[in-house]
């Protein structure tokens, strides 16, 4: 229940990224979870996970690793270093060190499976100069040991399990210096050193903490019963060995009770015990049997859970590429909305912008219309004016001027004859003489206000020939006028 809640929690990640285009962060553990229990699904998700490209660096280069860990588990050597050192590059390129290291070492653990021996240990060298952390340097220094063993430089390879037991002892890590004399036994029993062997491989099972694994206790038990099957203590190694049988019994140790079964072969082939032999050779043969039956079983199970993921995936796919096509449309839509929104406002914004420049243009041709009636209106009411003035001031200066004129003439014409009525009125004459006198001064001034002078328009000549007739048509006077002709 828990692996199957963990494998849907997985795809949910899968789903959210794919569906949703955002950067999820990976979790490492449970990217290490999913490669070992459910391969098929993990590198499902590892491929699209590398296409993502809104992936951190050091996400992709931790889900490219374990993609290398995934091929060097299923044997394609080649795969696996392409990737490791793909996410090396990576590693490189934002400075980690460590983490380039570790690129290295994984290289270093192909070529090593490769039987690219040279080029592995010449890796491993570069990657003990620059590792800071002393695990890590432990951890080579044993790789570095491995391979000048199978090289057959067995001094070098002494160098470097010593150093390794050093390193395990001075950090005080119980677990690696067990390992440490557990690799360094083995390593004294290819040499013909049994003896040291079985005494540095009896150290390493004093710690509990490493022998007492299940997988690393049959590992003990088998190197011992080997070491005793070298040095020919038959008794010793068969005891060993049964021990070993019972224990694969308990721990239901298939693969490794066929390793049991072969020693009790070969340690009853060199006693001569065929019946012991053939006992052991049977159960050898029905276990193979049984494991090539469950393999069979296995490999058609997981091809099936393969089927089951990659049908489950190919879903997810179809739906992302639905959703993807369906937000397209969407987008296109709302873009296509916006779009029409953005020309109608431009369109009834242009129409408004023309209706008052219309508007605008028709108020000021009606303001320079009013302006020019009104100019118009007050030329004519102006001309008419000036036209009114001018006649009145004519009809004033010609008419009545004239006539008060001719009267002031008459009365002083009449005047000899009432000099007895002159003596008995002379201050009532004198008064209505000073008031026609003042009625004319009146008439001449408000002809001269009120229109232009007539000797401005006719000129002097004119103007005195004309009151000349003037007089003479009142009066009896006769008048010589000569005009002075100049140049």
């Amino acid at each position: 229940m828990k692996n199957s809640r963990f494998l849907i929690y997985c795809c949910c990640i899968f789903f959210a990224c794919q569906l949703g285009n955002k950067n999820v962060p990976i979790d490492l553990e449970s990217i290490k979870y999913l490669r070992q229990n459910y391969p098929d699904s993990f590198l499902l998700y590892a491929k699209n996970e590398i296409k993502n490209s809104k992936q951190e660096a050091i996400d992709k280069s931790n889900i490219l690793t374990q993609l290398g860990h995934y091929y060097y588990d299923n044997s394609a050597l080649d795969s696996a270093y392409e990737f490791y050192q793909k996410a090396y590059t990576i590693r490189e390129q934002i400075g980690d060190k460590e983490a380039q290291a570790n690129s290295m070492a994984s290289m270093a653990d192909v070529l090593t499976e490769k039987g690219l021996h040279d080029s592995a240990m010449i890796l491993y060298e570069s990657l003990i100069k620059v590792r800071t952390n002393k695990e890590n340097i432990n951890d080579d220094y044993c790789n570095l040991a491995g391979l000048y063993s199978n090289s057959g430089n067995n001094a070098f390879a002494q160098k470097c399990f010593q150093k390794t037991i050093a390193l395990s002892t001075e950090m005080k890590d119980s677990f690696r210096t067990s390992r440490a004399y557990f690799n360094y036994a083995l390593f004294c029993n290819s040499l013909g050193k049994q003896d040291s062997a079985l005494y540095y491989l009896n150290l390493a099972e004093t710690n509990k903490e490493y022998s007492g694994i299940k997988g690393k206790k049959m590992n003990f038990l088998l190197a011992k019963s080997m070491i005793f099957l070298e040095k020919n203590d038959f008794y010793d190694a068969s005891k060993t060995y049964k021990t070993a049988l019972n224990f694969s019994f308990v721990n239901n140790l298939k693969k490794e009770r066929i390793y049991v079964l072969e020693g009790l072969c070969d340690i009853a082939n060199r006693e001569n015990n065929w019946q012991e032999k053939s006992k052991y050779l049977t159960w050898q043969l029905e276990l193979s049997d049984t494991l090539f039956s469950e393999n069979i079983l296995n490999t058609i199970a997981n091809l099936q859970v393969k089927y089951d993921t990659e049908r489950k995936f190919n879903q997810i796919i179809l739906l992302k590429a639905e959703h993807k096509i369906k937000n397209t449309w969407l987008i296109a839509l709302a873009v296509t909305l916006l779009l029409l929104c953005i020309v109608g406002f431009l369109y009834f914004q242009n129409q408004k912008n023309k209706r008052k420049k219309t508007i605008a243009e028709n108020k000021l041709n009606i303001n320079k219309l009013i302006e020019e009636v009104n100019q118009t209106k007050m030329e004519a009411w102006a001309e008419g004016q000036e036209k009114e003035r001018s006649r009145i001031a004519n009809e004033l200066h010609d008419r009545l001027g004239g006539v008060l004129a001719m009267a002031c003439h008459h009365f002083n014409s009449v005047e000899a004859q009432f000099e007895r009525m002159k003596e008995q009125n002379n201050s009532a004459i004198s008064g209505l003489k000073k008031l026609l006198n003042n009625a004319i001064i009146e008439v001449r001034e408000l002809s001269k206000d009120i229109s232009s002078n007539l000797v401005n328009k006719l000129g002097l000549s004119n103007a005195l020939g004309e009151l000349i007739d003037t007089v003479q048509n009142a009066t009896e006077l006769t008048i010589n006028f000569k005009p002075h002709k100049s140049d």
